[in-house]
């Protein structure tokens, strides 16, 4: 008889014979070779309604085993758990000595776990993970056991089991592999040991990205600021940022990995942070000392476009006359790179006119003389130069430049000695110094 057809042929033989002899042991043997029948082309639910209706105690003790096991197959497969937990716990109580007993043991598990019995699930588990088995049954149990321990909040255990996945077990595939190291950085993250977890996060994104890209990659970027690495976090922003440029980071910590960047001379990195990081609409959402150093950022970047809105943004913000006086600086700053001479010389004038003490009177008398040298005005130049130098005599950014500024003043003038005396301490003690500011024409 076909499998296929055998459902047919045993509805056809109750129709005939079920009726006549309703209690006969060769009904309920019927019934068990329809369900089994079904089980075999895999019509699970169909299976289990007719193994439902068998009265297993009519059956031999082989015919219940196998109705225990499948029936309680089909059960779970067509997720009635509750009856899939019933039928497994006889079948293991009958028949303990049955090669499918750890099979069984898994399979209630998943029963367990779906219903949210962690456990049963975990004691079921740990009977398979007790004894010698097939792999395929020991890396499913350490599996299922891992998730149940996860839940549990047990991270050590978690890791251990599917450390032991990807050490025992060298043919797995590609997406459990990438789903063990994901479980394992996860777990190192919560456990705060967050210089562990970068390899095993790495792994799993390179092995599945299209999975594993955004949760690995959001974990990196919080384990490194929770260390505040800064070189982690650019390298975890940065990796985000090539597969999802538009992806939304916390503010503050593109704020202080801008800020970080900015005090480390990263000065093209830190605007690109701080940019990110701030919104020119909702400039009270940022603190105000971010908006600064993004102005000097984006003024060292280049970017004077910028560096002018938010200079002028700075301007409008309540603040200490020191820092009022430093936000015009970096606004001349900006007008100069614009080449906007007399908005420069306006904002100069305006931050002078503040009286705040500080090293930002020195940089508004350098930009004077930036200006007045891009005019050609070697005299207003150099008079600029020699006011700023003496007010900031180690500052490793300001003197250099006003070193530079009054040697090629000196040296438009005629000057020889003065700008000798200029490109030496120059020399001496700014050696590495790269200047910025550059005439367009070195001509009279």
């Amino acid at each position: 008889m076909c499998i296929r057809d055998s459902p047919r042929r045993i509805d056809s033989f109750f129709e005939f014979y079920a009726k006549k002899y309703p209690r006969h042991e060769f009904i309920n043997q019927a019934r068990f070779f329809k369900g089994e029948a079904l089980f075999a082309r895999r019509d699970l639910e169909d299976a289990a309604v007719a193994f439902n209706k068998v009265d297993r105690k009519s059956l031999d003790p082989a015919l219940q085993k196998e109705l225990l096991f499948k029936h309680g197959w089909c059960l779970s497969e067509s997720g009635q758990f509750d009856g899939a937990t019933r039928s497994f716990a006889h079948f293991l109580a009958d028949f303990p000595d049955d090669v499918r007993a750890i099979e069984v043991h898994n399979k209630r598990a998943q029963a367990h776990l779906a219903l949210g019995d962690y456990t049963s699930a975990l004691r079921d588990f740990e009977a398979v993970l007790a004894v010698q088995t097939t792999p395929e049954q020991t890396a499913f149990a350490l599996q299922g056991s891992a998730r149940v321990l996860r839940h549990e909040k047990k991270y050590e255990g978690m890791i251990g089991r599917y450390r032991r996945i990807l050490g025992e077990f060298p043919t797995l595939s590609t997406d459990t592999i990438a789903n063990a190291n994901y479980w394992i950085g996860w777990g190192f993250y919560k456990l705060g040991k967050f210089e562990d977890a970068p390899p095993y996060l790495r792994k799993s994104r390179d092995l599945v990205p299209e999975f594993y890209s955004q949760p690995a990659g959001d974990l990196l970027i919080l384990g490194a600021f929770n260390t505040r690495d800064k070189r982690a976090l650019h390298k975890a922003l940065q990796e985000v940022f090539a597969q999802a440029p538009a992806k939304s980071i916390p503010q503050r910590m593109l704020s202080w990995l801008g800020v970080q960047m900015f005090h480390d001379g990263e000065i093209t990195e830190a605007a690109n942070y701080l940019e990110k990081a701030t919104d020119p609409e909702v400039p009270e959402r940022t603190d105000v000392g971010v908006w600064r150093i993004l102005a000097k950022s984006q003024n060292r970047s280049g970017r004077y476009s910028e560096a002018q809105q938010t200079s002028l943004l700075l301007l409008e913000q309540e603040q200490d006359p020191r820092w009022q006086a430093d936000a015009y600086l970096d606004l001349a700053e900006a007008r100069l790179g614009l080449k906007l001479y007399p908005e420069t010389l306006d904002a100069i004038n305006k931050g002078l006119a503040v009286e705040a003490p500080g090293s930002h009177i020195a940089g508004l008398h350098i930009v004077r003389g930036e200006v007045a040298l891009a005019q050609k005005l070697w005299n207003d130049a150099l008079e600029a130069f020699q006011t700023a130098i003496p007010m900031i005599p180690g500052d490793p950014l300001l003197q250099p430049r006003a070193l530079y500024g009054g040697q090629i003043a000196a040296t438009k003038m005629g000057n020889d000695a003065l700008a000798l005396d200029f490109q030496s301490k120059l020399n001496s003690g700014f050696s590495n110094w790269k200047p910025v500011f550059v005439l367009d024409d070195d001509g009279e």
